[in-house]
């Protein structure tokens, strides 16, 4: 029987081969996401083709993701117009704040929920404390903004992250 992981780290999405197994072969490599920031929903992914570069694949036209690779039904999937949205890969180096202002740590790693493709979402972030020595996680509904460079979280939240 196999097994489904419904959450995994964005750095594990990261350069997975993008493959359409009808045919049996590999036409990109997933290079980041799109998110909507008032949803945390993961709009598409950013695909990189060897030849043509950057194209965008809508979750929609994803088949599944696995372990070692994320299945699609065929290329027409894959869309040369790329969404005016910004990229997860944007949220790994932020700094977290709570809504008054405190320092409260750093991205460490950001979550998504993967149990269907169409529904993908950034569940959550794994931060590093201000010390940088421990790691905790907080949920996406905690998040109440991102601004350039910054995700800021409830001032609940952030109290039970000290």
């Amino acid at each position: 029987m196999s097994e489904t992981k419904t959450m995994m780290r964005w750095s594990e999405l990261q350069n997975l081969p993008v493959t359409i197994p009808s045919e049996g072969i590999t036409i990109g490599t997933v290079v980041d996401c799109y998110f909507k920031p008032d949803t945390n929903a993961i709009y598409a992914l950013k695909v990189r083709l060897r030849l043509l570069g950057d194209r965008s694949l809508p979750v929609t036209g994803i088949r599944s993701i696995g372990p070692n690779s994320v299945a699609i039904p065929s290329a027409q999937m894959l869309i040369e117009r790329l969404p005016p949205l910004p990229l997860v890969s944007s949220l790994t180096s932020s700094v977290i704040k709570s809504e008054g202002g405190s320092d409260v740590g750093k991205v460490n790693a950001v979550l998504l929920g993967t149990e269907s493709p169409i529904t993908l979402r950034i569940v959550g972030i794994e931060m590093m404390n201000a010390t940088g020595k421990h790691t905790k996680t907080f949920g996406a509904d905690a998040i109440g903004s991102y601004h350039d460079g910054t995700i800021v979280i409830t001032d609940t939240a952030a109290k039970r992250l000290k």
